[in-house]
C-alpha cells in the first residue's frame, strides 16, 4: 500500500519552469527537494567530469539518480507538504526514452513512490544548457513518457499551462 503523505512531484521536461517554480516555493517557506540530477551533475563537473563520462552509462546514471532519490525522500516528514522537483515515476520515462531495461527493485521503489499530486508542466522554449544535452526530439518524447508515466502508477495528475512565473505558481498554490 502506497504512503500517505502531502508531498508533490513537479514533473515536466528540460526547460519547463519546474526550477523555477521550485525555487519560488522555497522562497515562500515550503519544504522543497530539488532535482537530483542535476545536483549530481554539478557534483561531478566540480571532480573534473564531462556531461559526456557523466551519462556515458545512461542506464547507471539513472540507478545513481533514483537512488539519490529514494534517500532524500526517506529524510521527509510525510505530513509536511514538500515539493519535489522530478517525482520517482520520472524515472520510468527516462528507462524508456532510452530503451533500457529496470532492474526490479527500482521498478518496486518507483510504484511504492506516493504524491499528493503531480504537476505536470507544459512545455516551454528549450534553453541548452551544459548538463542538459538531450536533442529537442528527445525532449518531445520525454513530455509524453513523464505523463503515462505517472497516470500508469495512478498518480493524479495537474497540468500546468503555459503563462507567467507568477501566474503558475498561483496557479500550484490553488491547486494543492
Amino acid at each position: 500500500m502506497k504512503q500517505k503523505n502531502n508531498w508533490y512531484a513537479v514533473s515536466g521536461v528540460a526547460s519547463s519552469g519546474k526550477t523555477t517554480i521550485i525555487k519560488l516555493l522555497e522562497k515562500k517557506g515550503y519544504n522543497v527537494v530539488h532535482e537530483s540530477a542535476t545536483e549530481f551533475v554539478t557534483q561531478q563537473f566540480a571532480k573534473g567530469y564531462t556531461i559526456d563520462q557523466i551519462r556515458k552509462n545512461q542506464g547507471r546514471f539513472q540507478e545513481v539518480i533514483l537512488q539519490l532519490k529514494l534517500f532524500y525522500e526517506d529524510l521527509l516528514n510525510p505530513d509536511e507538504i514538500t515539493f519535489i522537483d522530478r517525482g520517482m515515476p520520472d524515472t520510468v520515462a527516462f528507462y524508456k526514452l532510452y530503451n533500457l531495461d529496470m532492474p526490479e527493485y527500482m521498478k518496486k521503489a518507483i510504484e511504492e513512490a506516493s504524491y499528493k499530486k503531480v504537476f505536470l508542466f507544459e512545455r516551454l522554449p528549450l534553453i541548452q544548457e551544459d548538463f542538459r544535452p538531450e536533442p529537442e526530439e528527445e525532449i518531445a518524447q520525454m513530455h509524453e513518457h513523464n505523463k503515462k508515466a505517472y497516470e500508469e502508477l495512478g498518480h493524479t495528475i495537474v497540468h500546468v499551462p503555459v503563462m507567467p512565473v507568477e501566474k503558475r505558481l498561483q496557479f500550484i498554490l490553488d491547486n494543492l
